[in-house]
């Protein structure tokens, strides 16, 4: 996101809390979001907006963007196991596509594929599978997580390479006499 981009949806942040638009705040902020699709930025400044009373942290406005991109991150072991019981006592086995649909997809997805609604429905010891849902739930959160930690790093370090690689081509084209560089 250019910084002129930023500066617009900050602005409008600062608008909305009335809050003194400071240059060095400014710069801060900028150095914390500059690698974010500004339309991502932008939608999490508006949702905070909408929902706050105070004017947010830059942890709160990372926090927005995590939950916006990741809504998995968010959800609740227990009140989605909650959710998957109600379904096996709604829907049973016969009404599996009824069930399915009733849950979010990442809760669906572990029920009927990673443990299996029959077993689901026909489970004696429930508070087994609760166990061995909440595993897998957790699991996967984790790992989502650590996958969205590691894209992060990533694109950080390659950010940074490149900013590396342009500093040294610009070392060598200053090198170059006036003639060489225009292919003279």
């Amino acid at each position: 996101m250019s910084e002129e981009e930023f500066t617009i949806v900050f602005t409008h942040l600062c608008l909305a809390y009335r809050k003194e638009l400071n240059q060095s705040e400014v710069s801060v902020w900028y150095g914390y979001f500059n690698n974010y699709p500004p339309v991502l930025f932008k939608e999490a400044i508006k949702e905070i907006i909408s929902t706050s009373k105070f004017f947010p942290s830059i942890a709160e406005v990372k926090e927005q963007i995590a939950y916006m991109t990741n809504p998995e991150l968010h959800l609740n072991v227990e009140s989605e196991w909650n959710a998957v019981l109600e379904a096996v006592h709604k829907y049973g086995y016969y009404r599996a596509e009824m069930a399915k649909k009733s849950l979010n997809e990442f809760t669906a997805d572990i029920a009927f594929n990673a443990i299996g609604w029959t077993r689901l429905c026909d489970s004696e010891f429930i508070e087994r599978e609760r166990k061995l849902f909440k595993e897998i739930f957790e699991n996967r959160q984790y790992s989502i997580s650590k996958n969205q930690s590691i894209h992060y790093l990533e694109k950080k370090r390659n950010t940074a390479v490149l900013k590396e690689l342009q500093n040294s081509n610009m070392s060598l084209i200053s090198k170059i006499p006036n003639g060489e560089k225009n292919g003279n």
